[in-house]
């Protein structure tokens, strides 16, 4: 086994039969099996620090910052992004959170939550951005909304959606949707990519963002 230090993330390649990586980051240390992405992400902002539910547990739910439409001011969209995370047995294990923009409010007094249907719990498990493209010399918002997808642990059972109200953004479109977690897989982590305040400029807030599946 052979070992990489990126950023102070440890990067660890299995050379078994099973196509894994292992990420440790402030002491949490979990087994990614896929990084999923979307293509219509935008290219403003920073990537900002990988965050991870705690070992042996996953994302089930999810809540949005957004800055409601400012007429002639300038729009930003989604602000910021936070998940919800619990074990297999469905017990609480707390938030993750990457970074965040500086306007807006989260929208849902409750965050949206994956289904548990006869007993069996469900987890996120892929995901989509409503995105406005760029908007030349016009005001950019980019994010404008994120919807995921759920399913059990075992992926027993189809895949459906989970989505805040209204399940859109104001402006942009939906783009195509990541690829999904592998059977006895599901996300565990993320990061955003966010661009800081620009002064006088045109502010975007967060861009894009990268899902972690973990075993």
């Amino acid at each position: 086994m052979s070992g990489i230090f990126i950023l102070n993330v440890f990067v660890l390649f299995c050379i078994a039969n099973v196509n894994c990586f292992l990420l440790v980051h402030e002491n949490i240390q979990r087994n990614v099996t896929k990084i999923l992405t979307v293509p219509n992400g935008g290219p403003w902002g920073t990537w900002r620090t990988k965050e991870f539910c705690a070992a042996g547990s996953y994302a089930v739910g999810y809540n949005l910052k957004i800055e409601p439409p400012q007429g002639g001011g300038d729009d930003t969209g989604v602000n910021a992004l936070v998940l919800r995370c619990a074990t297999i047995e469905g017990l609480y294990a707390g938030t993750v959170h990457s970074g965040e923009g500086a306007w807006g409010n989260w929208v849902a007094q409750d965050p949206k939550y994956c289904d548990s249907r006869e007993g069996v719990h469900h987890f996120m498990t892929g995901f989509s951005l409503y995105v406005e493209g760029d908007q030349g010399a016009g005001d950019d918002s980019e994010v404008d909304f994120v919807n995921f997808k759920c399913r059990d642990f075992a992926a027993k059972t189809p895949e459906y959606d989970l989505t805040l109200s209204p399940g859109h953004g104001v402006w942009g479109s939906w783009g195509p949707a990541s690829q999904s977690c592998d059977p006895n897989s599901a996300i565990c982590g993320f990061m955003s990519r966010i661009e800081d305040p620009q002064g006088g400029g045109d502010d975007t807030a967060l861009n894009d963002i990268k899902m972690y599946c973990c075993t």
